[in-house]
């Protein structure tokens, strides 16, 4: 459970598509940092769909911080 992030980013970028061996990874996940405490997954998932980017999104809210967090799961490696 202790990697670095060196050693992730390595054995991620070592995934090639070119080989009918190779796959996609699982989950496409994407973050968004610094949202204003006002928004909703309704808005950010309006943002996403006016650039007809499919996905879900699931707000962190942190009372103690001044901004909200996202994790966004892309439904298509298209729209990376």
């Amino acid at each position: 459970m202790n990697q670095s992030f060196t050693s992730n980013y390595y054995a991620t970028s070592q995934l090639s598509l070119r080989s009918e061996t190779d796959q996609a990874p699982t989950q496409l996940l994407g973050y968004l940092y610094d949202i204003p405490k006002g928004m909703n997954v309704a808005e950010l998932k309006s943002a996403f769909q006016e650039k007809f980017i499919d996905c879900n999104i699931q707000i962190k809210r942190d009372a103690s911080k001044p901004f909200d967090q996202a994790m966004v799961k892309f439904q298509n490696s298209a729209h990376l």
